[in-house]
């Protein structure tokens, strides 16, 4: 790059190097991201009225810099703060795109290390072997190309879900399908015989594959006549609906059996197999339960946890948790049931759609749900799974809430909701439960780092209306002090119950008789008396 005097950051002998080079004169910017003693280093190595550029957070400040560096100019730049500027970003990324577009920026150095050799990266920088930067890389997910000689079986191949994946399937080049189910289907026979007639090898299989000794005897006869299975879609279920009560075992194993048992058996077939790809049509239901279909939540539940386990012994397995489709699946028929609660449907190109997306991703399981989320979330639903989901939409109405509540809180009172709500906070930030958070342990021993503690602030600042600075979870750094330093920013004042029951306890107070007063006179008197004490 041109660059003719290189010094090592890793000493303090570059102070003195470059005071040698520059003739006792120093330097004339400093852009520093170092740290303890590497800072006063720097600063005596600058040149008269040389300019200190602070990028790192330290306890440096320009007083304390004036005070022992006087002919130095110290300037921090906050970059946190810069990236709130979105105009400001996208010019300069702009800027810096093109540069490298013409050659005159080059990537920094880098050393790659598959996510396999992770330890070995770290042993890398640990003992400083590396230049530039050491990058951990997730082998790309291989891409799922249908062949046009392989098999691929679906359950609940001859119903509208399974009909759909096939019809897919043939459009992306396959030519041997294979449709198993328990009874025939004269609404699938057009399909069928015109994917026959198109050339495509079509055998459908009539059996129960809760029954393995009928999977085992359709796959022996599958080795001698088609090619290797490629790939597999299990999306065949049954629903048998009714509250816990009512429910009987025979309900139960009706919608274990297809599901449950059928997945256990293909998975044993196939382990040794080389599948492109697994597909579990899972439910929606195992995510966000659903009343009356206990079996049908267990049974998805169950192909959930084995797509987990399959991903363990390095098979290709995806679990799809489908909310409803529309016009096909055995959950169709409830959508009426369930419109008012929020669910939308899935129409079938977008399922599709969705389905050939994840097919190419490398994730294990996922939920594919059209939501109106106010609408759901407002029936108050308790689960877990929500535990996360904040809706911006919603965000005023619970800051103001919370304000009111401290307002008119007694200073005890404030103390224990602003605890609360910090732990909640932090909480969501560090990704446990609010009952985890010590108020006494610092935010950084309980694995806060510089961007959550960014992420934090601008909760803070969002919920209670104020401004905060950047370091706050740096100057404050437990709950309890941060509750200290809240309280004292928030400008309460005395609790305003307190304030009107004075009013009203003494008329006379400054000589003065309130009762003549009107109510927007006591507001105003009131709000002047706020107005002092805050």
């Amino acid at each position: 790059m041109g660059v003719s005097a290189v010094f090592n950051s890793r000493s303090l002998d570059f102070a003195t190097e470059l005071m040698q080079l520059t003739n006792g004169e120093g330097v004339d910017v400093v852009l520093n991201s170092l740290a303890d003693e590497f800072i006063p280093r720097s600063l005596a190595a600058l040149k008269l009225n040389g300019r200190f550029v602070e990028l790192g957070k330290t306890d440096w400040n320009a007083d304390r810099v004036k005070t022992i560096y006087p002919n130095v100019n110290y300037f921090q730049m906050d970059l946190v703060e810069l990236c709130q500027q979105p105009e400001l970003i996208q010019i300069m990324l702009q800027d810096t795109l093109n540069r490298f577009q013409q050659n005159i920026y080059q990537p920094l150095p880098y050393s790659g290390f598959p996510i396999t050799e992770s330890v070995q990266a770290f042993r890398t920088m640990q003992q400083a072997k590396h230049i530039g930067k050491i990058v951990i890389t997730q082998p790309a997910p291989e891409q799922a190309v249908i062949r046009a000689d392989g098999t691929y079986l679906i359950t609940g191949g001859l119903g509208g879900l399974g009909l759909l994946v096939a019809e897919w399937l043939v459009q992306q080049g396959a030519k041997y399908l294979v449709l198993i189910s328990r009874h025939e289907s004269e609404a699938a026979t057009p399909q069928i015989q015109a994917w026959k007639q198109a050339g495509i090898e079509v055998v459908t299989a009539l059996i129960d594959i809760a029954e393995q000794s009928q999977l085992v005897e359709l796959f022996t006869t599958l080795e001698q006549s088609l090619p290797p299975i490629r790939g597999i879609v299990h999306a065949a279920g049954v629903l048998e609906d009714a509250m816990l009560q009512q429910q009987t075992w025979e309900k139960f194993a009706a919608v274990l059996r297809p599901k449950l048992l059928g997945a256990w058996n293909l998975h044993q077939l196939t382990q040794t197999q080389s599948l492109d790809f697994s597909v579990l049509f899972s439910s929606a239901t195992a995510l966000l339960g659903s009343p009356g279909q206990s079996n049908h939540v267990a049974a998805n539940t169950f192909l959930d946890t084995l797509a987990h386990y399959r991903q363990l012994l390095n098979l290709p397995t995806l679990s799809i948790n489908w909310g409803i489709w529309s016009e096909v699946g055995t959950a169709a028929v409830r959508y009426a049931e369930t419109r008012l609660k929020g669910v939308e449907t899935i129409s079938p190109s977008q399922g599709i759609q969705a389905f050939e997306a994840l097919l190419r991703s490398p994730l294990t399981q996922v939920g594919v749900m059209p939501m109106r989320w106010t609408e759901f979330l407002q029936q108050g639903i308790a689960s877990p799974f929500f535990a996360e989901l904040r809706l911006t939409q919603s965000a005023p109405a619970k800051t103001s809430n919370l304000l009111q509540q401290l307002r008119f809180a007694s200073e005890s009172q404030r103390r224990l909701l602003l605890q609360d709500y910090l732990c909640g906070q932090i909480a969501q930030v560090l990704g446990f439960q609010a009952a985890e958070v010590d108020l006494q342990k610092g935010f950084f021993d309980l694995g806060m780092d510089s961007l959550t503690s960014i992420e934090l602030k601008n909760r803070l600042q969002t919920d209670l209306g104020c401004v905060l600075p950047a370091t706050v979870a740096f100057d404050y750094p437990t709950v309890n002090s941060l509750v200290n330093y809240l309280i004292g920013q928030l400008n309460l004042g005395r609790n305003r119950l307190e304030i009107v029951a004075k009013a009203q306890m003494e008329p006379q107070e400054n000589g003065k008789n309130l009762s003549h007063l009107s109510q927007a006179e006591l507001a105003d008197l009131l709000a002047q008396e706020l107005m002092e004490i805050s």
